[in-house]
């Protein structure tokens, strides 16, 4: 009844189980991460491509992101900076209208 029912674990680098899920026993399944649907070992390799592709996408988004915020809270404070020395340079050497 239950020949020929193997049960492959494929372990990788990052810790992630995959399973065969057409040959794959229901142990197997239920203790796996990703099951694959075809039982074909080139969905492996375009898993791992594709989940890499994603992890650098979002890299480079956070760097963007954190390079954009940098600048403007940078931009931001220089700004209020030189008004606030505008300011007190105005008060102390100005004539009468107001004007340096």
């Amino acid at each position: 009844m239950y020949r020929n029912r193997v049960s492959v674990c494929y372990y990788d680098v990052y810790n992630y189980v995959v399973t065969q899920g057409l040959s794959g026993t229901d142990v197997a399944k239920e203790a796996s991460d990703i099951i694959l649907l075809d039982d074909n070992f080139a969905s492996i390799v375009k898993a791992v491509v594709w989940g890499r592709h994603v992890y650098d996408s979002i890299a480079k988004f956070l760097q963007f992101q954190l390079t954009v915020n940098l600048v403007a809270v940078t931009l931001a404070f220089v700004g209020s900076c030189a008004d606030m020395v505008r300011q007190l340079v105005g008060k102390t050497c100005c004539n009468n209208n107001g004007k340096i």
